[in-house]
């Protein structure tokens, strides 16, 4: 299991890049959220575990173009789009708005927590947000990390254009197995009724562009504990319920093998990039 050497304390962790009254503040609604809080049901991140094998939403994954920007607003690294497709679940379709990241995991798999975490953000034109998370292991180093650190503004610089494409689909393991449920906003106002999908087939990350990731925003974890499931249930896509080295309980099949138009169109994506960088 990734352990990390760091602790998480929401808004304070940063006291000293910020007006003391502001940070104050932030502690104090956290603080009151707590009332509220207890009124909430589905809460996330929650730890993967005693999932359903089928029974998920279909999605479809239909990223397009590049980020427009990269922020830095100094909670989290932002990379922006403005026209870079997005997924469709059940049919409803879901506009990408952004990619950023926690250290270490938010989601957790039997209990397993990882180094990295990304999240997918998607929004449709009523309101409804879902959000893809993928989950990484300390391993090799991560090429789209790289992209993203080297080209990250500090606290407080202006935001940036990538000078290197930043495509969704570099994102997505090769494997279009997930997990799904019904959640929340991970931070603040922790809004309920978020579409969660859990890729199931990690990626690698080399520690040391964890601790770069984290010291662009301070240095800190920025990941939420997981909450009570409160009795909802957790559905899979795309996965056998077998033990494998990936991660205990469950193996993804891998993309284009399951028939869904989700997985093959992002296989299909994945394999022209990988064929365009030679």
């Amino acid at each position: 299991m990734y352990k990390p050497s760091f602790a998480y304390t929401p808004s304070l962790r940063r006291i000293g890049a910020r007006p003391l009254w502001i940070a104050w503040a932030a502690a104090l609604a956290f603080a009151l959220l707590g009332c509220e809080q207890d009124a909430m049901r589905q809460q996330s991140p929650v730890n993967i575990a005693g999932y359903a094998v089928g029974g998920a939403p279909m999605v479809e994954f239909a990223y397009g173009g590049s980020a427009d920007s990269i922020v830095n607003d100094g909670d989290f690294v932002r990379v922006k789009y403005a026209d870079g497709g997005g997924i469709r679940i059940d049919g409803r379709e879901y506009e990408l708005i952004e990619m950023h990241t926690h250290n270490p995991s938010e989601h957790t798999i039997d209990g397993e927590s990882f180094a990295l975490e990304s999240h997918l953000v998607h929004k449709r034109a009523s309101g409804e947000i879902a959000v893809v998370g993928i989950l990484y292991r300390l391993g090799e180093p991560n090429l789209v990390m790289r992209r993203i650190i080297e080209a990250a503004p500090a606290q407080g610089e202006a935001d940036i254009a990538p000078p290197a494409p930043l495509q969704a689909t570099d994102y997505l393991p090769t494997s279009g197995g997930y997990y799904a449920y019904d959640g929340s906003l991970t931070t603040h106002p922790y809004t309920e009724g978020v579409q969660w999908i859990v890729m199931a087939d990690t990626l690698q990350v080399s520690a040391d562009q964890v601790r770069r990731l984290a010291a662009l925003t301070g240095g800190a974890a920025n990941n939420r504990p997981t909450q009570p499931l409160n009795g909802r249930n957790i559905t899979t896509h795309g996965i056998r319920a077998d033990a494998d080295a990936n991660h205990s309980g469950a193996i993804a099949i891998p993309a284009g093998m399951c028939g869904c138009p989700g997985c093959c169109a992002a296989v299909t994506a994945q394999t022209a990039q990988a064929s365009a960088r030679g």
